[in-house]
């Protein structure tokens, strides 16, 4: 099957099949109310800085598409929102722009219309061990990004009919993109979480971010199995349904990864509101990275993604308010309690915070 017809059918199972949100670990961490604080709501700040620019708020339109006809309309849309209210934005993997050119203009589209926001281009590690530093280098210059997500998908390679499981050489590779790489590389799991070994690694790489990409969102091995069933890929199906809750919920990804010094990291995997954002915040990340809500809203139209990163925004105003955080550098110092699966996992894992 061709790269674009592959991408269209990932759009289209992500925003057709029922939502299966699972366990993202935020349901087990609770932060504490604080009564009195000398400010007004109004008086709170959620900008901060990412990459290279002053945003409106710790959120990022997280990589979801491109690369067929379809795709160059809803990342319009979702560009448009990101220059509107300055917030960063990324791209879906650029490789079916590098296959197929008629393509690029579904992902340079996004360069064009938020031309003042953080862009991120976006690659498979098991592409950039083929392709090496040229290959990063191209991906960033085809829409003159900011930054480089290399993405990490183990389980969907497995799972996935054409997938190509193959990770030897990646450490190599990634060490020789770091180094002559001029832009900024974030490595951003898609589903199942980023570990502190992993983190680790990656902060003795000198790389830049971490995008946990945490269970409990949208589903991969979910969205492959759907396709291997209906092409009667019997094997691919049942690697889907046994491995289907496989991964690292994302607050404990963030925990995992935060645990490792020197890095800045980036939590997403089902977050759906700006409580949970402000969670994340607490827990030692830089943003949040959204991907779902706003896919389904920038299908819907303008207008319901404009409400949609506003609610984002009104409730992470109104959980730092009510925390007592008059800043985003206020609102990671602030106080929070762990409980269930996510305390034990921690105790069990001796994760503190570096």
């Amino acid at each position: 099957m061709k790269i674009s017809n592959r991408k269209y059918e990932h759009l289209k199972i992500a925003t057709k099949y029922p939502k299966q949100d699972s366990y993202t670990g935020f349901e087990d961490v609770l932060l504490v109310h604080e009564a009195l604080s000398n400010f007004n709501f109004s008086d709170v700040d959620t900008s901060i800085f990412f990459i290279k620019e002053n945003i409106s708020m710790p959120l990022l339109i997280s990589s979801m598409t491109g690369g067929f006809k379809e795709a160059e309309k809803v990342n319009r849309r979702l560009a448009e929102a990101a220059q509107r209210n300055l917030i960063p934005i990324g791209v879906g993997s650029i490789r079916a722009a590098i296959e197929e050119k008629k393509f690029i203009k579904s992902y340079s589209i996004v360069r064009e219309v938020a031309p003042d926001v953080p862009v991120i281009s976006n690659i498979g590690i098991q592409q950039l061990v083929k392709g090496g530093v040229s290959l990063a280098e191209e991906a960033v210059e085809l829409i003159n990004a900011d930054a480089l997500a290399i993405h990490l998908n183990k389980l969907q390679e497995l799972i996935m009919p054409e997938g190509e499981p193959n990770q030897s050489g990646a450490v190599e590779v990634l060490r020789e993109v770091i180094r002559k790489l001029k832009v900024k590389v974030i490595i951003k799991e898609t589903g199942c979480g980023i570990s502190k070994e992993v983190a680790l690694l990656a902060s003795h790489l000198k790389i830049n971010y971490v995008d946990v990409g945490g269970s409990g969102g949208t589903n991969f091995a979910v969205i492959e199995g759907i396709r291997a069933k209906k092409i009667r890929d019997v094997e691919k199906l049942e690697l889907s349904k046994k491995f289907s809750s496989w991964g690292i919920p994302t607050a404990i990804s963030v925990l995992e990864a935060k645990s490792v010094g020197g890095i800045e990291v980036i939590a997403s995997g089902g977050i759906r509101n700006g409580l949970e954002v402000a969670k994340s915040i607490v827990l030692g990340s830089c943003c949040a990275g959204v991907a779902r809500p706003l896919l389904e809203a920038a299908i819907k139209g303008p207008k319901f993604l404009e409400k949609t990163i506003n609610r984002f925004k009104n409730e992470l105003t109104a959980t730092m308010f009510l925390v007592g955080a008059r800043s985003v550098e206020e609102l990671k110092t602030k106080p929070y309690v762990l409980t269930g699966t996510v305390r034990d996992w921690v105790i069990q894992r001796k994760l503190t915070q570096s």
